[in-house]
C-alpha cells in the first residue's frame, strides 16, 4: 500500500527521541478534517500510554514483568495499585440524524451525484419507473450539471458504444466514478449490470464466457448464469460490464466480462488513491437468502476477483432484517474516511431505514452507534414506504453535506402499478459540515489522542456544547516507551480559554495565543476535557 499516493494519506511513523534510545509511534496527518466516526485517533489506554501500576505505599512504578537477580520471574507477592494517566472515560460515539431537503421537481431527479472540479454532475434515468428502456441503451440514462447541487442544467442523454461488446443488452444499475490514475480518454469509468440472453448473441456470449472461464476459473458465481434454453451456451443474466468515457456522456463498452455475480442492486465503484486500487461494493446473498454487501478489489479495472461478503445480517438484527444496498462513499476530500449508508430492509414491515457504517481502510466495517440516520417520512409522504441512499456524499452550499436518496410512498414489495409508482422521488439527506457523528460527553469526559505529526500550527474544532458545557485542550510532547511526556509551555488545561457554544470552526486559544508551540516535525499529543459537549471533528490548520 502506497501511503504517499494521496494528499490526504495518513501513516504511522516512528520518530526518534533524542533524549533516549526509544521511539514514538506517531500518526501522520495531512491537512483536512478528522472525523470522530470511530476511535482511530484516541489512545485506548495501555501500560505505555494510559496507565501504569505502582506500589501501594509509594509512587514507585512496578514494571509489567518483575524479575529476580537471576533473571527469572520473581517469586514474591505484589501489592500494587493502578495509576490511570491517559485513559479515556466518560465519552461515547454517536451518529447524528439527517435532515431532509425538499424533494426534487419531477424531471430534475439526481441519482448518483459527483462533485467534480467545482461542479456537480448527476446520472439518472429519464424513464418513469414502469417504463422499459430500449435495448442497448443505458436505460435512457441522462447526465446533468449543477452549480449548487440543486438546480440542474445541460441534460444530455448518455450514449453507449457496444461495438466492442455486441452481445450485451439491458444495461442498468450503473456506477460512475472519476479515475484520477487514468488518461483523459478514460477519466470517467462505469460499471453496470448487463445481460446476454438473445439467441443471436450466442457466438459472442460463448467467447465472453470462454475467456472468463479460462482466465478466472475460480471467480464465477454459477447462480449468475441461466439455463441455455436450447442454446449451447448458458445465458448471462447477472453479468457486470464496464465502460470508459472522456466526458461522462459518450461511453465505450469494454469487450469483456468484469464479474459474474448474482446481484440485482446497487453497484458502487471508486479508485482508492491510498491503496492505488479499484474497489467495488455490490449486493450479495448471505447463505443464498439474506441480502448482504460484498466487496472486490483489483489493480486492473478489466479484471476483477469474485466479491467477498463484508457486511451481512448478524444476530444484532431481527431475524427478518437484511442489508439491501451499500451506498459506499468517502467523506468529501478525505480519501481514508470510508463510509457506508446501507439500507436496513425490514421484511416484517416491508420498509427501510438508513444506518451509518465506518471503515478506516474500507475492508472492515463497524456500525456507528446511535440508531438510524434516516427513517421513513410521515404517512402519505413520498418517502414513507421504502427508500435507499444513492452516492456520493457531497459538499453543499451553506456549510452542509448531502447524500442523495430515492424513495417511494409505498412499501418495497407493495403491488406496483402506475399509480403506486408515481410517487417515486429524490432528495438529499442533509447534515451540517463534518457532523455525521459526534464524540459525546453527556456529563464529564476526557481522552488523549495518539501521538500526531502534522504541518499545521493551530487546532480547529467542530464542536457544540450545552450552555453549561465546555471543552478544554492541552498539548504535550508525545510520550515514549518507559518515559514521560511534557506539556508544551503555556498549552496546559488551565491556560486554555474554555470553549463553549456551537461552532463549525473554533480555533483553540491559550493565554499564550493560538499556536501550538511545538517544534517542526515534533510529535504532539492532544488531551481533551469535555463537559456536556459534542466534538465532531478536529483539524490542524496553518
Amino acid at each position: 500500500m502506497n501511503l504517499e499516493s494521496s494528499a490526504r494519506a495518513r501513516e504511522i511513523r516512528r520518530v526518534s527521541k533524542q533524549s533516549s534510545d526509544c521511539e514514538v509511534w506517531a500518526l501522520r496527518l495531512t491537512p483536512g478534517p478528522n472525523l470522530f466516526t470511530d476511535w482511530r485517533f484516541i489512545l485506548s489506554g495501555d501500560v505505555w500510554g494510559g496507565f501504569h501500576w505502582a506500589a501501594k505505599d509509594s509512587d514507585e512504578t512496578i514494571p509489567v514483568r518483575v524479575y529476580d537477580d537471576d533473571g527469572e520471574y520473581a517469586d514474591t507477592p505484589i501489592d500494587a495499585r493502578m495509576v490511570p494517566e491517559d485513559m479515556p472515560w466518560g465519552i461515547r460515539i454517536e451518529c447524528q440524524p439527517a435532515d431532509r431537503s425538499d424533494p426534487f421537481p419531477s424531471g430534475q431527479a439526481p441519482g448518483q451525484v459527483l462533485y467534480d472540479g467545482g461542479r456537480y454532475r448527476t446520472w439518472y434515468s429519464s424513464l418513469l419507473p414502469w417504463q422499459t428502456a430500449p435495448s442497448r441503451l443505458l436505460a435512457a440514462w441522462c447526465c446533468a450539471e449543477s452549480d449548487d447541487g440543486f438546480s440542474w442544467r445541460n441534460q444530455q442523454e448518455c450514449v453507449l458504444d457496444f461495438s466492442d461488446c455486441p452481445g450485451v443488452n439491458a444495461a442498468k444499475l450503473p456506477s460512475v466514478f472519476v479515475d484520477p490514475s487514468a488518461p483523459d480518454t478514460g477519466r470517467y469509468k462505469m460499471v453496470f449490470l448487463g445481460q446476454s440472453t438473445d439467441p443471436a448473441d450466442e457466438p459472442f456470449r460463448r467467447q465472453l464466457l470462454g475467456d472468463f472461464l479460462r482466465e478466472q476459473p475460480d471467480d464465477i458465481d454459477p447462480t449468475a448464469l441461466g439455463p441455455a434454453d436450447g442454446q449451447e451456451t448458458p445465458l448471462i443474466r447477472f453479468g457486470r460490464f464496464g465502460a470508459v468515457s472522456a466526458d461522462g456522456i459518450h461511453w465505450r463498452v469494454l469487450p469483456r466480462l468484469l464479474m459474474l455475480l448474482c446481484s440485482d442492486a446497487q453497484n458502487v465503484v471508486h479508485y482508492d488513491t491510498i491503496r492505488e486500487t479499484y474497489v467495488w461494493y455490490l449486493k450479495s446473498q448471505w447463505y443464498s437468502l439474506r441480502r448482504a454487501i460484498a466487496r472486490s478489489e483489483t489493480k486492473d479495472f478489466g479484471r476483477w476477483p469474485l466479491a467477498d461478503t463484508v457486511l451481512f445480517p448478524g444476530p444484532d438484527l431481527a431475524p427478518s432484517d437484511d442489508w439491501y444496498t451499500n451506498s459506499k462513499t468517502i467523506y468529501p476530500g478525505v480519501p481514508d474516511e470510508h463510509l457506508m449508508f446501507p439500507s436496513l430492509y425490514r421484511h416484517f414491515t416491508d420498509t427501510s431505514e438508513l444506518r451509518l457504517f465506518t471503515g478506516p481502510d474500507g475492508t472492515a466495517w463497524n456500525q456507528v452507534p446511535g440508531g438510524p440516520v434516516l427513517t421513513p417520512g410521515p404517512a402519505g409522504s413520498w418517502d414513507a414506504g421504502f427508500f435507499v441512499a444513492e452516492t456520493d456524499l457531497v459538499p453543499l452550499p451553506g456549510d452542509r453535506i448531502g447524500l442523495p436518496y430515492s424513495g417511494y410512498p409505498y412499501p418495497h414489495k407493495y403491488p406496483r402499478t402506475k399509480h403506486t409508482l408515481a410517487g417515486h422521488g429524490h432528495a438529499y439527506a442533509l447534515w451540517p459540515r463534518e457532523r455525521l457523528a459526534a464524540l459525546v460527553a453527556d456529563e464529564q469526559g476526557a481522552f488523549t489522542t495518539l501521538p500526531l505529526l502534522f504541518d499545521g500550527r493551530r487546532l480547529r474544532l467542530n464542536v457544540k456544547t450545552e450552555t453549561a458545557g465546555e471543552v478544554r485542550v492541552e498539548a504535550a510532547t508525545s510520550r515514549y516507551i518507559g518515559g514521560a511526556d511534557e506539556v508544551l509551555p503555556g498549552r496546559n488545561f488551565d491556560d486554555c480559554l474554555p470553549i463553549s457554544g456551537d461552532s463549525l470552526d473554533h480555533i483553540v486559544t491559550w493565554r499564550t495565543g493560538q499556536d501550538l508551540g511545538h517544534a517542526p516535525d515534533q510529535p504532539v499529543t492532544l488531551r481533551f476535557r469535555l463537559r456536556a459537549a459534542r466534538l465532531f471533528a478536529f483539524e490542524l490548520v496553518v
